[in-house]
């Protein structure tokens, strides 16, 4: 079988050689001619699936290692009876980790302490769940909302946005781009919100740009405290504008683990091999590091902030403390920033060394996130 598969997608080779021949492109040169002989094909969020580019192959699969599915015409693939799959889940933890790496980052920043706040996650998928567990764990007060889950999950309290939005100091938004249907997400943060919200309110987006108006944003940003954004409307052709009036933003890596990535690749790998009965041989488990990466404590760490930069030194990532002189144009740097990412470990990955020099409470609370400790 002939395999086309995006060159950045973490492993790829190694993987999809259990297929038949692979060849590794660049996202930007997936097309038409390129995938109509192809049977089947590998891609991310870069690649826009519709009825152009499918139609006339003879491709029988398409596999995207992300969450997200925006980027994909499901009408143009059930014609052409072309089975798809996305990795649903897999950097779930990897994004609830950013999230409260950013938002105590922010804290830090302003004086402010998570344990004074309150949460509002919308959206309770694999993502929002992950986060309120790493949230309990962490004696964090939450208030949920999602219209959807609320019908099908009968023992977790859901809210109104519109309690969220005037109760909650943080609202992280987790939910998928939607344009049609009795909940869309399309720009479900708009006036009403930003009208009415507290003026103590952070903002946290991994979800997808376009839930936010952006424009209606930048007209209330003295409205609202905090803007942490890790995606935006037309990447990656951001808007400059925007980028200024944030107080943290990322090029769309919140979801940027090696284990996550390692995830996505897996799970388009296996459905893959079921849909064409082959029995894999790559193992990703032989991908990942499997030892411990030691963080030495030098001194005593005053805050959760200051401890966890020590695995994720996030400003290395906020596109406004970066340089970006050597790239055309700023839409060129946010690609090759994201291109070029170095993926980072997730908690537990991590062993902290020294710890004798924290408090009890700090060895709670990272025990709590799943990192190790040596007492």
């Amino acid at each position: 079988m002939r395999i086309i598969a995006d060159q950045n997608i973490t492993f790829a080779s190694e993987a999809f050689k259990d297929l038949g021949d692979v060849a590794l492109v660049p996202s930007k040169e997936i097309n038409a001619g390129l995938v109509k002989s192809a049977d089947a094909l590998f891609i991310r969020t870069a690649t826009k699936v519709d009825k152009e580019l499918v139609e006339g192959s003879r491709l029988k699969f398409i596999g995207s290692a992300s969450v997200g599915t925006d980027h994909v015409d499901f009408q143009a693939l059930r014609k052409l009876k072309i089975t798809f799959a996305s990795a649903a889940g897999c950097s779930a933890r990897a994004v609830a980790e950013f999230v409260l790496c950013n938002w105590f980052a922010f804290n830090h920043r302003h004086g402010l302490s998570h344990l004074n706040q309150l949460l509002g996650i919308v959206g309770f998928g694999h993502v929002g769940q992950e986060l309120y567990r790493l949230a309990e764990r962490l004696d964090i007060r939450c208030l949920i909302h999602d219209p959807f889950k609320e019908v099908k999950i009968k023992n977790q309290r859901f809210y109104p946005l519109e309690t969220l939005r005037r109760e909650a100091d943080v609202i992280s938004l987790h939910v998928p781009l939607t344009k049609n249907g009795i909940h869309p997400t399309l720009r479900m943060i708009d006036e009403p919100f930003f009208q009415d919200c507290k003026s103590s309110l952070i903002i946290i987006n991994t979800s997808r740009g376009g839930i936010i108006n952006e424009q209606i944003m930048r007209k209330y940003r003295n409205r609202f405290l905090g803007l942490i954004i890790d995606v935006f409307e037309n990447e990656p052709d951001i808007s400059l504008t925007t980028l200024g009036i944030a107080d943290i933003a990322t090029p769309h890596i919140a979801g940027y683990s090696i284990q996550a990535k390692v995830s996505a690749t897996s799970i388009v790998h296996q459905a893959a091999c079921r849909l064409f009965k082959l029995k894999p041989s790559w193992r990703p488990q032989d991908s990942i590091r499997n030892q411990l990466i030691e963080v030495i404590l030098q001194r005593k760490q005053n805050n959760i902030y200051e401890i966890l930069s020590l695995i994720y030194p996030l400003y290395k990532d906020d596109l406004k403390q970066l340089d970006s002189s050597k790239q055309t144009s700023l839409a060129d740097y946010f690609s090759a920033y994201r291109n070029n990412y170095v993926f980072r470990d997730e908690f537990s990955s991590f062993k902290m060394s020294n710890s004798k020099l924290l408090e009890k409470f700090q060895i709670a609370q990272l025990k709590a996130l799943g990192i190790q400790l040596d007492c």
